[in-house]
């Protein structure tokens, strides 16, 4: 017995193979070349900075004024500053974390001597000294210290303007300086030993990734309150009872 086909199931089957023509054609070396792509493009994404991968390179800038600690005596706070080393790529940043017995209540970028100059006038302003021919410093008679962290910096804004302009978020890029006002909260917790420069694994920094998102990362150059040890903060009586 013959089947016969009506015209209608004649429409229909040419209409589904004019479909499958229709439908794009996906060789083998297509797929390959798909997948090669996205692997390049997740390379470039975690390896070229700053754009897409943000991170601190390691190392920290030459000179005399590479880094510094001081503390303002009879105070808990102590300022840092760093000379980013000339490879780091632009980044923004963010801030930086607390470490055990310091808070990071400031963090703010010069990108000139000038500036860096500037910053340390304001500090010595904020604490005068009157030093001795022996050596002994001690603040004049009346000296006004901030009891604070906010008053500390309003402080230092009153002296030095440029420093609110200047915190972070913040580009940092080879050759500026990175500035951190820390409150010391607890000597005793202190990670680093004395003398023990630049190795406390909790300092870490805030930078801002592709998306807005914040990558934390450790810096070798990055230098905490206490890299330096505790007893000369406690020489100035920077230590909380």
């Amino acid at each position: 017995m013959e089947t016969s086909t009506s015209p209608a199931d004649s429409d229909t089957a040419a209409q589904t193979d004019d479909l499958r023509r229709l439908v794009p054609r996906n060789p083998a070396w297509l797929r390959g070349v798909i997948v090669v792509a996205c692997c390049a493009a997740l390379a470039a994404a975690w390896f070229v900075p700053p754009w897409l991968n943000p991170h601190l390179v390691d190392g920290f800038s030459s000179g005399s004024s590479a880094a510094g600690s001081t503390a303002m005596p009879n105070t808990p706070f102590v300022l840092t500053q760093v000379g980013v080393p000339a490879g780091q790529s632009p980044v923004t940043i963010l801030g930086m974390n607390d470490v055990a017995g310091a808070r990071a209540q400031a963090v703010w970028v010069t990108h000139s001597t000038e500036a860096g100059d500037a910053v340390l006038a304001a500090w010595n302003s904020v604490s005068p000294q009157i030093c001795s021919d022996s050596g002994e410093c001690t603040q004049p008679p009346g000296t006004y210290l901030p009891p604070d962290a906010p008053s500390m910096m309003a402080a230092l804004q009153a002296a030095d303007p440029g420093i609110g302009a200047a915190q972070v978020p913040q580009r940092l890029a080879g050759g500026d300086q990175l500035w951190v006002l820390w409150e010391i909260t607890d000597c005793g917790a202190a990670y680093s030993t004395e003398g023990s420069w630049g190795t406390d694994p909790l300092l870490r920094a805030r930078l801002r990734g592709p998306l807005g998102n914040t990558v934390v990362q450790k810096g070798s150059w990055l230098l905490g309150p206490y890299d330096f040890g505790v007893d000369w903060l406690q020489d100035a009586h920077s230590c909380p009872a």
